[in-house]
């Protein structure tokens, strides 16, 4: 994961933390995972094949009005509407 896209990451996550203080989450938490995977399978002393794979995650949990309410996703496009569903929850 390059820096700059680290960067930008924390502060969509930190826009997300904004959002859920504004629609009245009295505590928010967002935790995020990121993975790079890289396979290489040999067959006799040769590369037979190769393949990379990458994901990322965010789990969102919210306090509003003394309930806890939890979303997930993998697209931080998506963040804010798992804010407002998280906090949903909880209410």
């Amino acid at each position: 994961m390059r820096t700059s896209l680290i960067a930008r990451t924390k502060d969509r996550l930190l826009q997300g933390l904004a959002a859920a203080e504004r629609r009245g989450a009295s505590a928010a938490k967002i935790s995020f995972g990121h993975g790079e995977h890289i396979n290489c399978d040999f067959e006799s002393g040769r590369l037979k094949s190769a393949a990379s794979s990458e994901d990322a995650s965010y789990t969102i949990l919210v306090v509003a009005g003394g309930r806890c309410g939890v979303t997930s996703g993998n697209r931080l496009a998506d963040l804010e509407l798992m804010v407002e569903r998280a906090i949903d929850l909880a209410r």
